[in-house]
């Protein structure tokens, strides 16, 4: 199996997962609940850890900033975000059947906030992800940096998911609300983790590889 199906399998399996278990549990607990908030860090860093030998994104935006940083090229990203989006909308179909009238809480929407801000928190809350994601795992990858992902994931989804939902990834929102058929404020959860994302790999590639290249 060539290394690039074998990377969209793994985001196709891996982005199903992380959606339905956040999901679900911002169903089953409340969106702002540390239950869910644990369920889906502790996903993302499991998945991380137990996909750690393909590219292990599960988020587009994450993709899409690695792309820019040309960390990997546009005819694979595009790739990989095919397949994050199709096993999101299959969780988010999965979700509906499962839990029928609780589904929609697994809907990422604004709580008391503008489009605005909330595009800001989401931003923010990817930055800081993306962020440690790329410290754990591009230049010197270890196993055990899934759960300093994890942490980072657990904070930014406590942080947001009362105003937000806690997206921080576009394949979170796009599940659930393709399976109910609900796109309200859909481009927040677009534009700020894809703005976030990009800030974060570009600050990464400055602040760290490229002071690296400089040392004798």
């Amino acid at each position: 199996m060539s290394g690039t199906l074998r990377s969209s399998l793994a985001e196709f399996a891996g982005t199903f997962a992380l959606v339905w278990l956040a999901a679900s549990a911002a169903c089953l607990g409340g969106p702002g609940s540390l239950g869910a908030a644990l369920a889906y860090g502790l996903a993302f860093g499991m998945l991380v850890y137990a996909f750690g030998c393909a590219d292990a994104h599960f988020n587009p935006a994450l993709t899409v900033a690695l792309c820019l940083t040309r960390r990997i090229d546009i005819a694979r990203g595009l790739l990989l975000v095919f397949s994050q989006l199709l096993g999101a909308g299959l969780a988010g179909l999965f979700l509906l059947r499962s839990l029928h009238g609780q589904a929609a809480a697994g809907i990422c929407a604004l709580h008391g906030i503008g489009f605005r801000m909330g595009t800001l928190i989401e931003a923010m809350a990817t930055f800081w992800v993306v962020f440690v994601y790329c410290s754990a795992r591009l230049d010197a990858p270890d196993r055990s940096g899934g759960a300093a992902i994890a942490a980072a994931a657990v904070c930014a989804c406590l942080a947001t998911a009362a105003l937000t939902g806690g997206a921080f990834n576009p394949a979170r929102s796009f599940g659930p609300a393709l399976a109910l058929g609900r796109w309200s404020d859909w481009y927040v959860y677009w534009a700020g983790p894809l703005v976030g994302a990009a800030l974060a790999a570009q600050l990464y590639e400055r602040l760290f590889v490229a002071k690296a290249r400089e040392k004798p």
